[in-house]
This record gives structure tokens, sequence and C-alpha cells, in this order.
């Protein structure tokens, strides 16, 4: 209600005192605002509503499918969704690339593990950087992922 209506209805009410009809203007006056206040709350929870009946699509997903999509012809027995979510299971962050491939080792552990056979090699950016036992950073990592059920994961950062 409008600053005038107010100031009209007030005018009007005073004018009503002696008049037997005071208690019906009330009521339709209290009435309207309840009426009111009814109305603004449908539309607020209608509009709620709508917003929540919206798909909502998980962005890791999203991402992992189009990081995946090149490699859906390939003919492997782990996916690369599959992949992705052995990756992801217990290492949080962004991933940047997925490749096909044989993983980058330092000698001393391609002497102990010999020479890796190909895998998935997802590259991913870290959340929260973490420290090597002698004190440097890791922000990134690369998960080798094994093509077949065998081998296990590869961690080497990046």
């Amino acid at each position: 209600m409008t600053p005038l209506a107010i100031y009209n209805f007030i005018y009007y009410y005073e004018c009503m005192e002696t008049s037997p009809s005071r208690s019906r203007v009330i009521f339709i006056v209290v009435f309207l605002i309840i009426f009111s206040a009814f109305i603004t709350f449908l539309l607020i929870t209608l509009t709620n509503k709508n917003k929540n009946n919206l798909p909502k699509e998980n962005p890791k997903e999203a991402a992992t499918q189009g990081l995946c999509a090149p490699f859906a012809e390939n003919k492997v027995k782990i996916s690369c969704e599959e992949a992705v979510k052995k990756a992801m299971a217990d290492t949080k962050g962004k991933i940047t690339k997925i490749t096909i491939g044989k993983p980058t080792l330092p000698d001393e552990i391609k002497k102990i593990l010999g020479n890796p056979k190909e895998m998935w090699l997802i590259d991913i950016v870290l959340e929260k950087p973490t420290m090597t036992r002698q004190g440097k950073e890791i922000k990134a990592l690369q998960i080798g992922i094994p093509t077949d059920e065998t081998g296990g994961i590869i961690r080497t950062p990046i």
C-alpha cells in the first residue's frame, strides 16, 4: 500500500467513527493485507520450486566427459571414465589432461618396477598442495592407471 492510500484509509476511518460499518472496513483491510501476504508467499515458493527442478549437472562429470571424449573408441579393459574414478577416489583436485602412454619414472624406480606398460595418465592439479619428506611442495600429480586390470596405480609429481 502506498503512503497516500494509507493516509486516505486513516482519513476515511476517522470519518467513519460514528458509522456502524466501521468494523466492516477494518475487516476488509485486514483481509486484503492477509491476501496480499499469501499471494506473495505463493509466488516466492513457486519461483524457488522452479529453480530447484532444473537438472543439476555435476561439473566434475561434465569435465570428465569432455576430457574422455577422444578416447571413446579405444578398446581397453578399463575405460577412461573408470580410470578417472579410480584416480579421483582419494585425490582432490582438477583434472587438466588425460592421455594413454607410459609414465615417466625416475631411473631408481624403473630398476625396481621394470619398464611400465601403457597406462591412463591423468594429470591433476591438487586442491591443497602436499609436502614430500624432503620438504618439496607438490602442486600437481600424474596418476597412472593401468589400461588392463593388472598392475598398480603409479603416482608421480609433475
